[in-house]
This record gives C-alpha cells, structure tokens and sequence, in this order.
C-alpha cells in the first residue's frame, strides 16, 4: 500500500542551471585558417569514402547475382557494375606504383599453381551452380538460424576439412609405410 497523501504541494524542481557558451571551439579556429584546403579536401574525400560504402555493395551484388555477362548485353554500353572490374584492378595497380610497392609474385613450385587453378576453377564452377556465393549465403542465413543455411556450412566446412586431409598428406611413402594399414 502507499502511503496516504498529504494536503502539502510537492516540491518544484529546481530549474537547470544554465549552460555556458561554447567559446574554446572558437579559439581555434585562427589555428585552423592555414589548413583550411586541407580540412576542405578531407572533407570531400570523407564524402567520397561514405559514398563508395554505399555504392560498391550495390555493385558487387548485381556483379555475383547476375553474373559478369548480364550487366552489359551487347551493344549496351557499358554501367558503373561492369566498369568496377577493371577499375578495381587499374586502382590497385596505379595505388602500388605509387606507393612503390609493385612487384610480380609467384608461387613456389609448379604443383602449388595447379592446386591453386584447380581451386579457383572448382570454386568458380561451384558459384555459378549455386547462383551466387554459397558461402556467403550460408553465412547471411546462419545469422538468422536458418536450418538449411546450417547444414551447408557444416557441409562446407567438412568438405574444406577433407580436400585440407587430402591435399597436404605427407608425400613421403617411407613415412606411411610405418602406419598400419
């Protein structure tokens, strides 16, 4: 129960103490005024940066959903989706000259590339089977507990388990004729 209510008014609330401007934000602007170029051209690559966030997602989905082919029929010119391709790669190429960073790399023998062939080609052939990313589908439905998006992970995750097994055995015979067969 509540305790019984007196006649007596309730106390006002004591009103909130005034807040004082803000003047040291403008104490440094004079220190500010030299770099205003600068701070401008940050801003600007600021709205760049937030407008690609925004832009490259939409692209690179069109790109996996409808295949490379499907964005440009013939005789259509070419949109920002197929123009991505090549610009991604001329960027990164242009970024490490720039940075002086651009150097050819390899693998180390000839086994290592053909296994790497072979994965992309099996990975490639696999994505347009399925329609799209498997993988990321699998992820995008595992957050939300999809049942089936569960059992291709755990399938993907046990195939990946399996081609590791199989592909990095030891080479050596000597070394497995020594386990029971």
């Amino acid at each position: 129960m509540s305790a019984p209510r007196s006649g007596a008014p309730a106390p006002a609330p004591s009103p909130a103490p005034a807040r004082p401007p803000v003047k040291s934000l403008s104490g440094l602007l004079p220190f500010l005024r030299p770099y205003r170029g600068r701070i401008a051209l940050a801003g600007l690559f600021l709205l760049l940066a937030a407008l690609a966030t925004l832009a490259f997602p939409l692209a690179l989905r069109s790109l996996i959903d409808g295949g490379a082919l499907a964005l440009s029929p013939p005789g259509q010119p070419w949109n920002f989706d197929i123009g991505l391709v090549p610009g991604v790669v001329l960027g990164s190429f242009l970024a490490a000259l720039w940075g002086k960073e651009l150097k050819l790399e390899g693998f180390k023998d000839g086994h290592s590339m053909r296994r790497y062939i072979a994965g992309a080609v099996c990975m490639g052939f696999g994505g347009m089977l399925a329609g799209g990313c498997a993988v990321g589908a699998g992820v995008s439905g595992a957050s939300v507990f999809a049942l089936t998006a569960w059992l291709a992970l755990i399938g993907m995750w046990l195939g990946a388990g399996l081609a590791n097994y199989w592909v990095d055995r030891p080479q050596n015979l000597e070394e497995n004729a020594a386990w029971p067969a």
